[in-house]
Formats: C-alpha cells, sequence, structure tokens
C-alpha cells in the first residue's frame, strides 16, 4: 500500500457525504458518537463472516472524521492512521485494511469467549465498541476488565448484518461503497460466495445500529462464548501467583440479560 493510497483515503472520505439519522429524522455523526476525537480508539467485534462489513458505513464516518480533525489541528502533511480495531470472535472473519484497520496486526483474532473479547478490547484501551449482535447470554468475567468497560467505554451501539432497520441508520458515501467492495475482494477465501455476493449487493445500502448501554453489551460480550471456570486465567498462572478459588471469588464478575 503507497502513500498515495492513504492521501487518497484522508482527502476522500467525508463525513458530509454519509446519510446518517436517529430514531427516523437526519442527525450527524457526533450524535451518534458524541465527542469523537482523534484520541479515540474504535473496535468493531465480529463473529461471522463478513459480519464487520455490516458497521463498516459507521466505521468509515468515523474515519473520514479521523481526517478531518487532523487537517483541522495540523499544518503538516501527516501520515497516519486512526487506531482503529476489528476483533474476530474464533477466527478470521475478513480483511479490514479498505477501511484503514491497518496495518494486519489491526485485525485481530480472539478466543471465543467472553472475557477473552473484554480482554483484547481492554488490552487496546478502546474507547467505542460496535458489537456484532449475539443472543445475550450470563455468564462471568474479571471484575477489573468488567469495570473498566462499565466505566471507561463512551459509547457502544450493537448491528445485526441482517437488519433491516434499527434506531440509528448510516449510508455510505459512495467511496465508502467501493471501499466496502474492496473488502470484499481482499477477503477472498474467508467468505463463501453467497455471503460475499449479499454483502456486495448491499455495499451502497444503509446499515442500522442500536445504542446500548455499556452494562447491557455485556450481555452480547457473554453471548460470544463461555469463560472458562478460572474467568480465563491459566490454572498454571493462578499457581504461580497463589491465587485460590477464595482470591478468584473477588475478582469474578456477574453478567445476567
Amino acid at each position: 500500500m503507497t502513500k498515495g493510497w492513504i492521501v487518497h483515503t484522508s482527502r476522500t472520505m467525508h463525513t458530509r457525504e454519509f446519510g446518517i439519522t436517529s430514531g427516523g429524522e437526519p442527525a450527524t455523526l457526533d450524535d451518534v458518537l458524541p465527542e469523537l476525537t482523534t484520541e479515540d480508539r474504535v473496535a468493531v467485534v465480529t463473529h461471522s463472516p463478513g459480519g464487520a462489513l455490516a458497521a463498516a458505513p459507521l466505521l468509515l464516518a468515523a474515519v473520514g472524521s479521523y481526517y478531518e480533525q487532523l487537517r483541522a489541528e495540523r499544518a503538516d502533511d501527516f501520515y497516519r492512521y486512526p487506531s482503529y480495531f476489528v476483533l474476530h470472535v474464533g477466527r478470521m472473519r475478513g480483511y479490514h485494511g479498505w477501511l484503514d484497520v491497518w496495518p494486519e496486526h489491526r485485525d485481530v483474532v480472539v478466543r471465543p469467549q467472553g472475557e477473552a473479547v473484554l480482554e483484547a478490547l481492554h488490552d487496546r484501551a478502546i474507547t467505542r465498541v460496535l458489537l456484532e449482535a449475539a443472543v445475550p447470554a450470563e455468564g462471568e468475567l474479571m471484575r477489573e476488565n468488567a469495570n473498566w468497560f462499565l466505566e471507561d467505554v463512551r459509547s457502544v451501539l450493537i448491528f445485526d448484518p441482517k437488519a433491516n432497520h434499527g434506531t440509528v441508520g448510516v449510508r455510505p458515501s459512495a467511496v465508502a461503497a467501493k471501499m466496502i467492495e474492496r473488502v470484499v475482494g481482499a477477503s477472498e477465501g474467508l467468505l463463501p460466495k453467497a455471503t460475499a455476493a449479499a454483502i456486495l449487493e448491499r455495499a451502497a445500502e444503509t446499515r442500522y445500529f442500536e445504542p446500548v448501554t455499556p452494562a447491557d453489551a455485556l450481555t452480547h460480550v457473554c453471548g460470544y462464548g463461555a469463560t472458562p471456570d478460572t474467568i480465563g486465567q491459566s490454572s498454571d498462572y493462578l499457581a504461580r501467583h497463589g491465587a485460590t478459588a477464595r482470591t478468584m471469588a473477588a475478582h469474578r464478575f456477574s453478567v445476567s440479560p
């Protein structure tokens, strides 16, 4: 990927070209992700092939805002990417470099366990989360990680790749729709042909999101898979630190739908 591609992206992804609604009324990106800044760290969590592309219109609107703010803040010709990530639950679900989730280490595979997803978000100090919908589930998480999520994450929105309605709607710009198509091409071999065709058919369509509280979001996180009895910590690690069942009881955070 060349510098020319980077400059092209930073100059052509304009927030004003996205169609955003909230509650059926015209809205702005700030209505959906209030006070988004260049310091925000955004993650899409996906558990289905190509699932993250249902969140791509909102993610790319945020990308456009990032570059617009950088141009307003800096006089130099910056060479930057936003700190945006895609977390793939269980296995790689696509390659998202065309969404400015770049370079490769920003596409992160995590174990299919609620605690593993939470740890990956915490380790990257994510501030805004777009979660692919899962069946809400009860579960146990590490209390310190759950408290971080509840206290520090500023926005959480749930998306369903099959949804045709929702509280928030985001229609991609023409440039953003082209980037979505390019992700499908880059993800050849990971996406079933029928899935790829369906995504291409909807590349320019509005996608929908439901804002949720961090507490409600944790039930979806738990829905990604049960956490082992040691709350995701290995027995060897706990033994080396003298952490008994009684010790770990204080670290357990229970989640219920």
